[in-house]
């Protein structure tokens, strides 16, 4: 049972954030700082049930909370500031996590390379001999690789395949990382901005 309920939480995970995209602009700040923490543990979760695309969900899910937080109606403006630092430090340590992986991955795409022309060259020698061969396929994640990297990463795939695929998630995380830092900075500004605003509409 419990096997099966871990096979459905990325879709779970994934039904929440369309939820929680489409009624982003009706959430409370508390319902702000839950589904932040939530999915910041998500954007962290190095299980094998966890694919990287659903990494890259909460990313893009955490960084469309950013005008709503900007915006949010909370009296005390500290709380809006704080939830913006924790996105950023989320990302943040992600990209320390993944910095610590690439090493690893290049050295694995290297070395597959290298054992794919070995075993090119080996098959090619046998065919010369008229001897017959079956070429196994090549299982870039053997035992002789790091489990860290099928943890973290959670692939299967090669690792010229996983690094396509964390291409897909540092996207975002730079992109919004100017967003963020802007934000962070120009709070207490546009805080003041919107309760002027908000002060002259209701003279009006």
């Amino acid at each position: 049972c419990s096997l099966e309920q871990a096979s459905l939480r990325p879709l779970g995970y994934s039904t929440l954030a369309d939820l929680v995209h489409h009624v982003r602009k009706e959430l409370t700040p508390a319902q702000l700082s839950r589904v932040v923490r939530i999915f910041s543990r998500v954007l962290h979760d190095v299980s094998m049930n966890m694919p990287l695309s659903m990494q890259v969900t909460a990313v893009r899910l955490l960084l469309h909370l950013v005008e709503q937080i900007v915006t949010n109606k909370d009296p005390n403006p500290q709380v809006g500031r704080d939830l913006l630092v924790r996105i950023l430090n989320a990302i943040i340590q992600k990209f320390v996590t993944v910095e610590q992986r690439v090493d690893g991955l290049l050295e694995a795409v290297e070395k597959e390379s290298r054992e794919s022309r070995e075993n090119r060259g080996d098959t090619h020698l046998m065919e010369k001999q008229d001897t017959r061969v079956e070429v196994m396929s090549f299982n870039a994640f053997d035992s002789s690789y790091d489990d860290h990297y099928m943890m973290d990463l959670n692939s299967h795939n090669s690792p010229a395949s996983v690094i396509k695929d964390l291409q897909l998630l540092l996207r975002p995380m730079v992109q919004g990382m100017k967003t963020l830092i802007y934000y962070i900075n120009s709070y207490s500004h546009n805080r003041e901005k919107e309760r002027q605003r908000a002060a002259a509409a209701n003279e009006w």
